[in-house]
C-alpha cells in the first residue's frame, strides 16, 4: 500500500513539471512568434548557452586570478632582487668610503712624519690642495699654522752618530757646564736637561719654531709659548741679551730653575739614570703638549752626554 502510494506521488510530480514545461514553451511561442516545438528548442537553446556563458565566465575568473597571482609573484621576486643590489650597493659604497677615509689617515701621517715642522706642514697643505685629502668646507686649510699637526718619528732629527760641530761648540758645551757648576747635576743630569732643548730645537738648529710668523709660536731652548714666551722676551730685552745666543737662553733656564720651575730641578737631581732624568725634566719643565716623543728625547741626551764625555777625555788629554 505504502509502495503504491510513492508511485503516485511520483507520477504526480512528473505531471505537474511537464505542464509547468508546456506553459513555459507557450509563453516563450506566444511572446516570440515561435511554434511550440521551436520554443521548446529555443530553452533548450538558451539553457545550454546560459550554462556555456557561465562555464566561460567562471573560466576566464580563475584566469584571471592565476594571472594575478603570477604577477604578484613576479613583482615579489623583483622587489627581492632590486633589495638586494641596493644592500650590495650600500655595502659597496660604505667600503669605498673607510678605504677612502684609510688612504686619507695614511696619507696624513706621511706628510707630518718629517724632521722639520716646516716641511711637515708644507706637505699637508700640498696634499689638501691637490685634492688627495679631503677638506670640507676648507676646515684644515683654515686653520692657523700653530694648530697643524707635526708628528716626526721617535728619533726625527737625532744625528746618528754625532752632534753637529757648531751646535755642540755654541750650545751643548757651555750649557752643560753652567749646570754642573750652577746647580750641582751629574753629567747624566745635566745631559738630560740638554737633550731636551735639542729635541726642541732639532739639535739647536731652529731656535723659532718652524713654520710660525714672525712674533708668534714656540722661542729659545724650550720654544717657550704663550705666557713664557712674554717673559723670555721681555728677559732678554731688560738684560739687553740676543735671544738667539745661548747665553741669554741659559741665563732664562737658570731664572726659572731657581724660581717658578724649582720643581723641575728637584725632580731631575732625584733621578738616578739619564732616561729617568730626561722623562722627569720633559714632563716637569719643558711640558711639551701632546707629541712628547720621549725615545727622541732620551736619544739627544745620549748624544749630549757622549759629545760632552768626549769632549773632556780630550781636553784632559
Amino acid at each position: 500500500m505504502a509502495d503504491e502510494l510513492e508511485e503516485r506521488r511520483f507520477e504526480l510530480d512528473a505531471e505537474i513539471k511537464r505542464r509547468e514545461l508546456a506553459i513555459k514553451e507557450a509563453e516563450i511561442a506566444k511572446k516570440t512568434g515561435l511554434s511550440t516545438a521551436q520554443a521548446t528548442v529555443a530553452g533548450a537553446t538558451l539553457a545550454l548557452i546560459s550554462g556555456l556563458a557561465g562555464a566561460l565566465i567562471s573560466a576566464w575568473s580563475t584566469r584571471d586570478i592565476e594571472g594575478g597571482k603570477a604577477l604578484a609573484s613576479q613583482a615579489i621576486e623583483q622587489s627581492k632582487v632590486q633589495g638586494t643590489l641596493k644592500l650590495e650597493q650600500i655595502r659597496q659604497e660604505a667600503t669605498l668610503a673607510l678605504e677612502q677615509k684609510k688612504f686619507e689617515t695614511n696619507l696624513i701621517f706621511e706628510a707630518i712624519k718629517q724632521p722639520s715642522r716646516e716641511d711637515s706642514i708644507r706637505n699637508l697643505q700640498f696634499f689638501v690642495a691637490a685634492g688627495f685629502i679631503a677638506d670640507k668646507d676648507g676646515k684644515i686649510s683654515k686653520l692657523p699654522l700653530d694648530k697643524l699637526p707635526s708628528s716626526p718619528s721617535p728619533v726625527a732629527g737625532v744625528a746618528p752618530k754625532e752632534f753637529d760641530r757648531r751646535a755642540l761648540e755654541t750650545h751643548v758645551l757651555p750649557t752643560m757646564r753652567s749646570l754642573i757648576a750652577d746647580f750641582g747635576l751629574a753629567d747624566f743630569q745635566a745631559a738630560a736637561v740638554v737633550g731636551n732643548f735639542a729635541q726642541e730645537t732639532n739639535g739647536f738648529r731652529s731656535l723659532k719654531q718652524v713654520g710660525m710668523p714672525d712674533g708668534q709660536g714656540g722661542i729659545g731652548y724650550a720654544q717657550w709659548d704663550a705666557s713664557r714666551r712674554v717673559a723670555f722676551l721681555n728677559f732678554v730685552q731688560t738684560n739687553s741679551l740676543d735671544p738667539m745666543s745661548a747665553t741669554a737662553n741659559y741665563q732664562f733656564v737658570k731664572q726659572e730653575l731657581q724660581t717658578t720651575e724649582a720643581k723641575a730641578l728637584a725632580r731631575v737631581k732625584m733621578a738616578a739614570s739619564l732616561e729617568d732624568a730626561t722623562v722627569k725634566f720633559e714632563v716637569e719643565y719643558t711640558r711639551s703638549g701632546a707629541f712628547k716623543h720621549f725615545e727622541a728625547r732620551i736619544e739627544w741626551a745620549r748624544l749630549v752626554l757622549q759629545g760632552f764625555r768626549e769632549t773632556a777625555k780630550a781636553e784632559s788629554r
